[in-house]
């Protein structure tokens, strides 16, 4: 008996699939309608799309050249961090790590820009002008975390 309903649910489903895959299969062509749009491309417009592909072709590949080298500076580092004996040894050399990581979204940032401004997206150079200012202004800040730390607490007892 177990046998006999498990043959009938295999034949059932393979019957399934069989009615599905007859749905499933596309029309043919001539039943299809026509595909018509209102303005075709002009070659300048073709020309443009085509450039643009090709700008960001070469933007993606100069980005991934550039992570690429950021990577390898960081193992580097991560390296000379485990061989580090001294705390301030180790502090100095996240700080390096800190700095690679940074200057390679600045970097990164960079390359965008020159790519926009040679696809003549302006609106989108001046926003990336405006974030590699403010991230560059960032990386100029002296990285001393202790300093800020200690100023914190001496303002907040002079206020007791």
């Amino acid at each position: 008996m177990r046998t006999f309903i498990l043959a009938t649910m295999i034949l059932t489903l393979l019957a399934g699939l069989a009615l599905a895959q007859d749905q499933i299969q596309p029309r043919p062509l001539k039943d299809q309608p026509e595909v018509t749009t209102d303005k075709a491309m002009s070659t300048e417009d073709i020309d443009n799309a085509l450039r643009n592909n090709e700008l960001r072709l070469a933007k993606n590949e100069e980005m991934n050249t550039r992570l690429a080298t950021e990577q390898t500076t960081v193992a580097q580092l991560v390296t000379e961090l485990e061989a580090a004996v001294t705390t301030s040894d180790r502090r100095a050399i996240q700080l390096r790590i800190q700095e690679a990581k940074q200057q390679t979204m600045v970097d990164l940032l960079a390359i965008q820009l020159k790519y926009a401004r040679l696809g003549n997206h302006d609106e989108q150079a001046q926003l990336l002008e405006e974030r590699i200012a403010r991230l560059e202004e960032g990386l100029d800040r002296p990285q001393t975390p202790s300093t800020t730390l200690r100023s914190n607490r001496s303002s907040s007892q002079d206020g007791r």
